[in-house]
């Protein structure tokens, strides 16, 4: 009879440790950016509103809640996906605003951009949502950086074919 249970009582561990991670996660997000700061309600009335809602008034809320941090929310596993949906859904002034910020830093703020996983998909979305302009201003900043980076040619052959447009 012991060795019957023994799997169901891994199977609950297992279970409980994921939704405790869960918990914690939503935690560390809620920390993060707090409701009072970002939208409110449940993340799926967020991301309905970001993609439904008035541009002018979620650029400012986006504004409030990211400017000054984007690095930081950036690198974060979760946030970094909130970042990469907001370069389609705010204004062209605060885009160019969110691709100063983040390519405009010192240089180790930015290889550690390009060098990190979740940040690396920000950086793609910035450049796939910036104007021809905007990628060149990116082009010229990251030239001397894009080879100390195993997977710099990726990022530089998509900025390239921004350029042809």
């Amino acid at each position: 009879k012991s060795t019957l249970l023994l799997p169901i009582s891994i199977g609950v561990n297992v279970v409980l440790l994921g939704l405790w991670m869960m918990v914690f996660i939503f935690f560390l997000m809620e920390r993060l950016t707090p409701r009072s700061t970002f939208f409110p309600g449940t993340t799926l009335n967020r991301t309905y509103m970001l993609r439904e809602g008035n541009q002018v008034a979620n650029s400012a809320a986006v504004e409030h809640s990211f400017a000054g941090r984007l690095h930081h929310i950036a690198c974060h596993k979760y946030a970094s996906n909130v970042v990469e949906k907001c370069f389609g859904c705010i204004t062209p002034c605060l885009q160019h605003n969110f691709i100063e910020e983040l390519f405009l830093g010192t240089d180790s703020a930015v290889l550690q951009l390009l060098t990190d996983r979740s940040a690396n998909y920000v950086v793609q979305a910035a450049i796939a949502a910036a104007s021809v302009r905007e990628v060149a201003m990116v082009n010229n900043r990251l030239k001397a950086l894009l080879p100390l980076i195993p997977y710099g040619e990726k990022i530089q052959q998509r900025i390239n074919r921004r350029l042809r447009l």
